[in-house]
């Protein structure tokens, strides 16, 4: 396995920035998963990289649906084959980045003209 040069961490970080898993961008370097993550948790300066890069993977993620669409539409991608891959990436980025691509739930209380009174009863009550 490498050690984790800054030549090594930027191309990590510049394939999460891209959209690729972070195993996947590990094992491209030739880096454990342990190794990367024990190194985020010792460096806060990294750790804020990781997080951008994230970021900006689940962004990339994203954007690479409206070209999945287009292949379906030119034809070059069955359309079975899209919904399954579009099925699995909303499922992701809904878990990844819930409050920017995962469904809006809103939930709404009303007693008509009465006050609503809501009471809990604990475990162990």
């Amino acid at each position: 396995m490498l050690k984790l040069t800054d030549e090594v961490r930027e191309d990590i970080l510049r394939r999460l920035a891209e959209g690729e898993s972070l195993r996947s961008a590990c094992a491209a370097n030739g880096v454990r998963h342990g190794a990367w993550t024990q190194s985020v948790r010792a460096n806060e300066a990294l750790a804020s990289q990781y997080a951008r890069a994230r970021d900006e993977g689940i962004d990339s993620q994203a954007e690479e649906m409206h070209d999945l669409e287009q292949r379906v539409l030119s034809g070059e991608l069955d359309p079975n084959a899209f919904r399954a891959a579009m099925d699995a990436r909303k499922w992701r980025l809904a878990r990844q980045a819930p409050k920017k691509y995962g469904d809006k739930v809103q939930q709404e209380i009303s007693g008509g003209d009465k006050p609503v009174s809501i009471s809990f009863k604990w475990k162990g009550q």
